[in-house]
């Protein structure tokens, strides 16, 4: 571990401070910065839907949620349940909002933790700063202010990521229950977290530990998803009814959404190229066609994009929605023909960086297949379903073996705060 000098350190202190006082100073002018905060935003559904739990008894209110003029969103009621048992300021709009700011606070918190058990021989100010990153994220910030669903998601996915790094080095039921259960938990927050569970079991399923914790551990995945289950009978759908007039997950298909999931998926992991050694980034681009599942995934590509140009109808169902790729397209062009060439080019672009992170390690590739493949239930797609998960993923779960180094992480500050800046702007003029 190299020493830092003086100068280093009273750069990192100042960003540091920055970031923590730009997140403050976000909360105080309720800035909106990925388009759905304001009191006239998703507030004030998510602050209906709370009341819905505050105002009748847990079972009722689950079975209310089932009514879309009473619980309006996309995402299971867990928050709801815990903040109306746990929560004294529930019936209170400023004090919920402020209750729900200083719980995401504790969102860097536990990355921290996480980013410690991984890297043990980094310095401690390296990780402070990267786990302090996350506050730049346009959807955590707006989500933080306006008492949104999803920063909870994060809290359990850190805890799953601390309880199975001590298992392994530990085996106990304990930790091993703390896994499955906070890895589960995570679905309850927000369906798409259902990856932290998946990456859990494979990691538990494909290691060499006691058959006895591999069945207790499915077992039990087993019985905690029996009432999400449930909701599924209740709702008919994997979301609630009452958004299914927008969000029709899995009623139809949308095979165009697989171009802006890998457009948007190479946007948010291109920063992180930057921590690989260059030697390794040019062998892997050398000697890319010496694996045949790149052959594979490349012809796949192929006969996608000639599907996407000469059939696909990318016209959008909603004004939202296509990520900043689908956005620049009309922008530049009014002919459907040219945006789906210039598509087709940042897709060409954007697969062979997933690649090089597929081919890295098997984590990496499960969860890029994984918001790939599950873009096509999507509608609309938007840029928030990967906004900061993909960070999150990357410092946690992924395994790949990175140097964390001045330059990779002052890069990776700069690149999402200008993403920041320009979500600001660009909600600013929208709404």
């Amino acid at each position: 571990m190299n020493k830092l000098s003086r100068f280093q350190k009273i750069s990192f202190s100042c960003l540091l401070l920055f970031l923590f006082f730009f997140f403050i100073y976000g909360f105080v002018i309720g800035e909106n910065s990925a388009g759905g905060g304001g009191y006239n935003g998703d507030f004030q559904t998510t602050f209906k839907n709370l009341q819905l739990f505050v105002n009748n008894n847990f079972l009722e209110a689950i079975r209310l949620t089932t009514d879309n003029n009473l619980y309006y969103t996309n995402r299971p009621p867990l928050l709801y349940i815990l903040h109306s048992f746990l929560n004294p300021f529930s019936n209170n709009k400023e004090l919920y909002r402020l209750s729900v700011f200083f719980i995401s606070l504790l969102v860097p918190l536990f990355f921290y933790l996480s980013l410690r058990i991984k890297f043990k021989k980094v310095h401690n100010i390296f990780l402070i700063f990267l786990s302090f990153l996350i506050l730049l994220s346009p959807y955590f910030r707006t989500s933080s202010y306006w008492g949104l669903e999803e920063n909870y998601a994060f809290i359990t996915l850190f805890l799953s990521f601390i309880f199975i790094k001590k298992f392994f080095l530990k085996k106990n039921y304990y930790y091993l229950f703390s896994v499955v259960f906070f890895s589960s938990s995570c679905i309850y927050f927000d369906q798409k977290f259902i990856i932290i569970p998946l990456i859990c079991l494979f990691l538990l399923i494909f290691s060499n530990i006691h058959l006895k914790y591999k069945i207790f551990s499915t077992l039990l995945y087993f019985l905690l998803s029996i009432p999400f289950i449930y909701l599924i009978g209740i709702w008919g759908n994997i979301t609630p009814v009452g958004n299914m007039d927008i969000y029709k997950v899995g009623k139809k298909f949308h095979p165009q959404h697989i171009c802006y999931m890998v457009n948007i998926l190479a946007f948010y992991m291109f920063p992180f190229l930057f921590y690989f050694e260059k030697n390794k980034i040019k062998i892997f681009f050398e000697s890319i066609y010496k694996k045949k599942i790149n052959y594979l995934l490349l012809i796949i590509s192929f006969l996608y994009l000639i599907y996407f140009i000469f059939f696909l109808d990318i016209t959008p169902s909603y004004k939202y929605g296509g990520g900043y790729s689908y956005k620049i397209a009309i922008f530049l062009s009014s002919s459907v023909f040219y945006q789906k060439i210039f598509l087709s080019l940042i897709f060409i672009f954007s697969l062979f960086i997933l690649l090089f992170f597929i081919n890295d390690n098997l984590i990496n590739a499960l969860f890029i297949l994984f918001f790939s493949l599950s873009s096509v239930t999507i509608n609309p797609l938007l840029h928030e379903y990967l906004d900061p998960i993909i960070f999150v993923l990357f410092f946690t779960f992924s395994q790949s073996k990175i140097n964390l180094n001045i330059k990779s992480i002052f890069f990776n500050f700069f690149y999402f705060l200008i993403i920041l800046l320009i979500a600001r702007t660009y909600y600013i003029k929208v709404i």
